[in-house]
């Protein structure tokens, strides 16, 4: 097996060494298993190419057909209510404000 000769910050070395010696493991098995560790983290990372990988066929499905209730919604306003550019703008910006307060990223007021 190759040998490899690493150089690592003191605070790490410690925490390294505390690890290993909590799991009775050496030094040497405790730094190749979190460099195994950190390899599939990053290979895994990299096999989601698009955003949209992380969400399942059921989630896409529920994606598209909200779309296409929204559309419907829109077009049953225009009509019925006599809706313009005007009222779904206000509405779109109230829906962003009350998306934003409830994740609470409300923008600061000036």
């Amino acid at each position: 097996m190759p040998r490899v000769t690493v150089t690592v910050p003191n605070d790490l070395y410690k925490k390294l060494t505390k690890y290993a010696g909590d799991n009775d493991d050496s030094l040497s098995y405790t730094i190749t298993k979190m460099t195994e560790i950190g390899l599939m983290v990053t290979e895994s990372q990299q096999n989601q190419k698009s955003p949209e990988d992380k969400y399942s066929d059921i989630e896409k499905h529920c994606f598209k057909l909200m779309i296409q209730m929204n559309a419907l919604l829109k077009n049953m306003a225009s009509k019925q209510l006599d809706y313009g550019q005007d009222e779904f703008k206000k509405l779109m910006d109230l829906s962003i404000n009350k998306y934003q307060e409830l994740m609470g990223i409300v923008p600061e007021e000036l």
